[in-house]
C-alpha cells in the first residue's frame, strides 16, 4: 500500500513536471491549443458517427435493392417459363394438328 502511494506521488510529480514544461514551451496559449484539440476531436467524433450512420443507411439500401432485384428476377423467370410452356403447347398443338391433317389426307387418298 505504501509502495502504491509512493508510485502515485511519483507519477503525480512527473505529470506536474510535464505540465510545467508545457507551460514554459507554449506559455499562455496552451489552453487555446487544448481547446482547439478538444474541438477537433469532437468534430472528428461527430464525423465518424455521421460516416457510420451513412454506411448503415447505404447497407440497408443495398439490402433492399438486393431483395427487390431477387424478387423481380423470380417474377421474370416465372414469366419466361410460362411463355416457354405456352409456346411448347402451341408447338405440340401444331404437331398434333399436322399429324391429324396427314391422317385426313391419307384417308382422302384411299
Amino acid at each position: 500500500m505504501a509502495k502504491e502511494k509512493v508510485e502515485e506521488t511519483q507519477e503525480e510529480r512527473d505529470i506536474s513536471k510535464i505540465q510545467a514544461v508545457k507551460e514554459l514551451i507554449f506559455g499562455p496559449d496552451i489552453q487555446t491549443f487544448e481547446d482547439q484539440f478538444k474541438a477537433l476531436n469532437e468534430r472528428l467524433d461527430d464525423l465518424q458517427n455521421q460516416l457510420i450512420d451513412e454506411s448503415n443507411e447505404r447497407e440497408s439500401s443495398v439490402h433492399d435493392l438486393e431483395k427487390k432485384t431477387d424478387n423481380n428476377l423470380s417474377k421474370l423467370e416465372d414469366q419466361v417459363q410460362k411463355e416457354l410452356d405456352r409456346l411448347k403447347d402451341k408447338k405440340t398443338d401444331r404437331a398434333v394438328l399436322g399429324k391429324l391433317l396427314i391422317q385426313i389426307g391419307e384417308k382422302l387418298q384411299s
